[in-house]
């Protein structure tokens, strides 16, 4: 009786073709899972960026310096964040009380420390605070320029990009009032 111990060369290579193609798809799906998490720190950074853009806007430039029209970010154009580049653009609409017709609310506000009701319960809102009646005035009647539409969009790209996609883009839009 003849006995073989070992293995074929043919045993060996049809292995290791099994074992390839088995892994075929593991490497697919792990390159497709790879370039959806780059994509999505992108997005989470472009939404940080936009939000930091409409912060400057919304709270910390002065009526004098937010004009109506298109306005460049303040990241600079193609602000690079590990490779991915970003880019955002500023666009302001100005205008007066008489072209939106607002109609702003009376404000009553109440004083919780001299409220005569038994079991005080009521939550306090930002309308419990508000007291002075020249800032009342500002809110019920504002100057001609007093309310902006902001909005930003920053879009990027990828490192292995050319252009950016139409789906990587991110818009925020605020509305500013100027008490001033």
């Amino acid at each position: 009786m003849n006995m073989k111990n070992g293995t074929t060369l043919i045993e060996v290579v049809l292995a290791t073709l099994i074992l390839a193609l088995s892994m075929l798809p593991i490497f697919g799906i792990m390159s497709y899972t790879g370039g959806a998490t780059r994509n999505q720190k992108a997005e989470g950074v472009a939404a940080g960026l936009a939000k930091e853009e409409m912060n400057r806007w919304m709270y910390a430039l002065k009526k004098a310096n937010v004009t109506t029209g298109t306005h460049d970010w303040s990241f600079g154009p193609g602000f690079n964040v590990e490779g991915n580049l970003f880019s955002g653009v500023v666009t302001v609409y100005k205008y007066g009380d008489a072209e939106v017709k607002v109609a702003y609310p009376e404000i009553e506000p109440h004083d919780y420390q001299s409220c005569s009701a038994v079991g005080e319960s009521r939550m306090l809102t930002a309308a419990d605070f508000i007291t002075q009646e020249k800032f009342l005035d500002k809110i019920r009647k504002p100057a001609d320029d007093a309310l902006a539409d902001i909005s930003v969009v920053v879009t990027w790209r990828l490192p292995n990009e050319a252009t950016a996609r139409p789906v990587n883009r991110i818009q925020l839009v605020g509305r500013r009032a100027f008490l001033e």
